[in-house]
């Protein structure tokens, strides 16, 4: 994965904690305990692959479309995942 700012634009989100569990090769984005983002690392610690939680509609249009995803693209749709899972003030 091309993607080295994910880790800091996710972690620049206020109230984003990263989360790790034993045993598997996933790093979790969370905000109030809620993932809405996970990052699937290889067996070298690299990042290979992203999860978002996005609208069924949304992910499945991405999928359908996009081989290669743009950067503003990306921060839009990590942007809209964590706006979805945020607390509510």
């Amino acid at each position: 994965m091309e993607y080295t700012w994910i880790e800091e634009y996710l972690l620049g989100k206020p109230g984003v904690i990263k989360a790790a569990r034993e045993k598997t090769n996933w790093i979790y984005y969370q905000v109030e305990g809620r993932t809405f983002s996970a990052v699937y690392v290889d067996a070298n610690g690299e990042p290979y692959f992203l999860l978002l939680k996005l609208e069924p509609a949304e992910g499945y249009f991405l999928q359908s479309t996009q081989k290669e995803v743009s950067d503003d693209c990306l921060k839009r749709q990590i942007d809209f995942a964590y706006e979805i899972w945020k607390p509510i003030p």
